[in-house]
C-alpha cells in the first residue's frame, strides 16, 4: 500500500534462418523478463538462507543472442550460441556475520552484465537412448571490482543421458562440473580493524544415476543415488554437502 508500481516493457524477437534445409540454421534475439525472488524458490536455491531480510524482485533487461543450431547425422545434433544479458538486482549469496558465525546466508542484489558463451553436443537413438553434453562460460561485469558475482560459478559443464527400456525401467545417468568461484569473507588485522576479503572456493564434481520403473502408466517406483563419488566439496561457504545420499519413492497419477 506504500510503494508505486511500474510498468516495465521487455522484447521478444526470434529470428531462425535454414542454411541447409533441415541441418543447419542460424539464430538471432533478443528477450528480457522479470524474475520474482520469493521465500519459497529462494530457500529451494539455497536452504540456509536468511529469511527475516527485504528481497527484490530481478529484472533481465535485455538478453541479446545468437547462435548455429543443426545436425551433423540424424542421430547426433550441436548447439553454439553467445548472449549478452543486462540484468537489473540479480542476487547473490553472502554469508551474514554479524553474530560472528556467518552460519546463515544475506542476498545482496546488483546490476550485472553477463557474457555468455554455451555449446551442446547431444545424441539420440530412436526414443531408447538420449546423450547430452553442455557447457557454458560467462564473463561477469560486476558495478565495482569490491563487488565478484558471489557463488557463482564461471565454467559450467553437464553431461546427462538415459536409456528406456521398453517403456519399463528408464536407467539415467548424469555429471556436473563447475568451475571455482568467490564468496566473501572478513579478516581483521592487528589493529582490529575488518575488511572484506574474497575467498576462493574450489571446483567440484557431482555424479549421480537413477532407474525408474513403470508398472502401470499411473504407477511406477524410482530411486536416485546422489554424490555416488562420495567427494568432498562445498557449494555454499561454510557448508560442505552430503558425500552420498539417495532418496526413493512412487509415481502415482490419477
Amino acid at each position: 500500500n506504500d510503494t508505486t508500481t511500474k510498468v516495465l516493457v521487455f522484447p521478444v524477437l526470434d529470428f531462425h534462418y535454414f542454411i541447409v534445409k533441415d541441418m543447419l540454421r542460424v539464430y538471432v534475439g533478443a528477450k528480457g523478463g522479470v524474475q520474482r525472488n520469493g521465500l519459497r524458490s529462494i530457500s529451494q536455491l539455497n536452504p540456509f538462507f536468511e529469511t527475516d531480510q527485504t528481497l527484490s524482485n530481478s529484472w533481465e533487461r535485455l538478453n541479446v543472442y545468437g547462435g548455429f543450431k543443426g545436425s551433423i547425422t540424424r542421430s547426433i545434433g550441436f548447439d553454439l550460441s553467445v548472449a549478452e544479458i543486462i540484468t537489473g538486482q540479480q542476487m547473490f549469496f553472502v554469508n551474514d556475520v554479524a553474530d560472528g558465525l556467518g552460519n546463515k546466508f544475506l542476498a545482496e542484489f546488483h546490476d550485472v552484465r553477463v557474457t555468455s558463451f554455451k555449446g551442446a553436443l547431444s545424441y539420440q537413438l530412436k526414443s531408447k537412448l538420449q546423450l547430452v553434453a553442455e557447457a557454458e562460460y560467462r564473463l561477469f561485469v560486476m558495478p565495482t571490482d569490491s563487488i565478484k558475482p558471489w557463488h557463482e560459478a564461471p565454467f559450467r559443464f553437464t553431461f546427462s543421458g538415459n536409456y528406456n527400456l521398453k517403456d519399463k525401467l528408464i536407467f539415467k545417468a548424469s555429471i556436473s562440473a563447475y568451475g571455482p568461484r568467490v564468496a566473501r569473507g572478513f579478516s581483521t588485522d592487528a589493529l582490529g580493524i575488518v575488511s572484506m576479503t574474497p575467498i576462493t572456493m574450489k571446483g567440484y564434481a557431482d555424479a549421480s544415476i537413477g532407474v525408474e520403473y513403470r508398472y502401470r502408466k499411473w504407477l511406477g517406483a524410482f530411486v536416485d543415488f546422489r554424490n555416488i563419488a562420495a567427494l568432498k566439496y562445498q557449494e555454499w561457504n561454510q557448508y560442505q554437502v552430503q558425500r552420498f545420499s539417495f532418496i526413493a519413492g512412487l509415481h502415482l497419477s490419477f
